[in-house]
Parts: C-alpha cells; sequence; structure tokens
C-alpha cells in the first residue's frame, strides 16, 4: 500500500505498566514526520519499536529526544526532509539505531543510558556528521562488528562505556571519523574492543575495563595529537605501524 505520514508535534510517551508498542506498521507503513523539537519517551519493560522513516516536516533544527527507563528501536531511515533532524539519547534505556542509509546531519548526541548501533550508517553516511558523547554507552548491537564510516566525527566530553561485555549483545566497534576528547581526561570502559582510525585529539585516556573482560582499544592513524598521556588500567594499547599513533608516553597504572 502507499506509505502514510503521521505528523507529531508533542511525542510520544509509554507509561510504564504500558504493553510493548510499534509504530510504522508492515509493508509500506506509516512515516513520522516532527514538527517542533519532542521526545519518544519509554518507561515501559517492553520495546518501543519505531519501523519506517523519521524525518522534520518543518524548518529549522527538530531534535528527537530518545529516552525513558525502557528501551527502544528504531528501524527506518532517519533524514532531514524540510527541516534539519536531531538525535539526543537521554535515560537510563537504550536504544538501538538500525537505519542503513541516515542522511540527518543534525548530529547525534549521548547523554546517558545506552546507544546500540545495528547498522554502520545509523548516525549517518554520506556528507558530515557529528556524535557527541556526553555519558552513556555506545556499542555494536547483536553479534556483528561494526564501522562507523569517517563522515562521522565523535568528540567526547566525559567519561563513557564502549561496548556490553555481554555475549551475543555487543560486539567491537570500529570509529573511522576523527575524534575529539573535548579537552580534558576521558576514563573509558571497554567491554568491547574497539579501533579508533581517525585522528584523535585534545585530551588524555584512561583505558579501562569492566571485570575480566580484558579488550583492546587499537589507533589506527599516524596523525594522533592528543595531548596525553594514555594511561593502561588493563586490557591492550595497540598502536597502528609507527609510534605516533599514541603521539606521548604510554603507562600502566
Amino acid at each position: 500500500g502507499a506509505t502514510n505520514t503521521l505528523s507529531l508535534g508533542s511525542g510520544i510517551t509509554v507509561e510504564s505498566t504500558s504493553g510493548g508498542l510499534t509504530i510504522g506498521g508492515a509493508g509500506a507503513g506509516v512515516n513520522l514526520s516532527l514538527t517542533a523539537s519532542q521526545s519518544f519517551i519509554n518507561n515501559s519493560s517492553n520495546l518501543l519499536t519505531i519501523t519506517n522513516g523519521i524525518s522534520s516536516g518543518v524548518a529549522g533544527t527538530n531534535v528527537l529526544t530518545l529516552g525513558g527507563s525502557g528501551n527502544g528501536e528504531v528501524i527506518g531511515t532517519i533524514a532531514n526532509s524540510s527541516g534539519v533532524t536531531a538525535l539526543d539519547i537521554n535515560g537510563t534505556g537504550t536504544w538501538q539505531l538500525d537505519g542503513s542509509s541516515d542522511s540527518f546531519n543534525g548530529g547525534t548526541t549521548l547523554d546517558s543510558g545506552g546507544l546500540g548501533i545495528k547498522s554502520s550508517y545509523a548516525l549517518g553516511k554520506t556528507g558530515s556528521h557529528a556524535l557527541t558523547i556526553n555519558g552513556g554507552t555506545i556499542f555494536s548491537a547483536g553479534t556483528t562488528a561494526r564501522t562507523l564510516p569517517a563522515t562521522v566525527s565523535t568528540t567526547s566530553n566525559d567519561d563513557c562505556t564502549m561496548g556490553t561485555g555481554t555475549a551475543g549483545t555487543g560486539q567491537a566497534l570500529t570509529f573511522s571519523g576523527t575524534i575529539d576528547l573535548g579537552g580534558g581526561t576521558r576514563t573509558i570502559v571497554f567491554n568491547n574492543s574497539s579501533t579508533w582510525n581517525g585522528a584523535v585529539s585534545d585530551g588524555c585516556i584512561i583505558k579501562a575495563d569492566s571485570g575480566t573482560n580484558f579488550t583492546f582499544l587499537k589507533f589506527g592513524s599516524n596523525a594522533n595529537t592528543y595531548a596525553g598521556p594514555t594511561i593502561l588500567l588493563s586490557g591492550t594499547i595497540a598502536p597502528s605501524t609507527t609510534r605516533r599513533a599514541l603521539a606521548h608516553s604510554l603507562r600502566a597504572a
């Protein structure tokens, strides 16, 4: 059937006593059009699933906050359309993004909770895209390791966690774009291994693992300029083929 459009101006809230909710339906389904910045909040123990596309139906930047204490998943493509779409991940639950060719460029902000990457292009494919990490956990969801493209640049403004460390729910995540440490010392807990192929700048790294899950952090660029030092609490740090990948001192604590 034909694709229908549902315009939303004030968001969605799923209460704690509610069952699972799927918006979009099978086949062509329903695309969601944002007419203002808003929140999709799931406080239920059941999943909130968006199966079709999300876009901005009015001019300007429309921020979609995905939050709550429950979990959610966006399967469809996220795009700009009449306005610019931006994402903010908030709350204590986990949201997984499964869009295969998302074209929004308002940026993605991870403030708290979990951000599961179910497609390498979930945060953007072509053009320029920004990922800002202010806390929370980012991981490659499921049983597949994934690579974020070089078009996605990352800024880390606070400590965070990469990976889940749970079999079947998290795998290695590679960052191909640049990584800016925001001018501070970032303690990053690696529950799954990660490769940073883009140039790393402006800060220091403390690499930690949780429990006995020993992981590696591999640097793939010889153009890193972050001040350092790199402090290894556990696991492995692997530079690229030349020492300049670390750009400074490496020490164990």
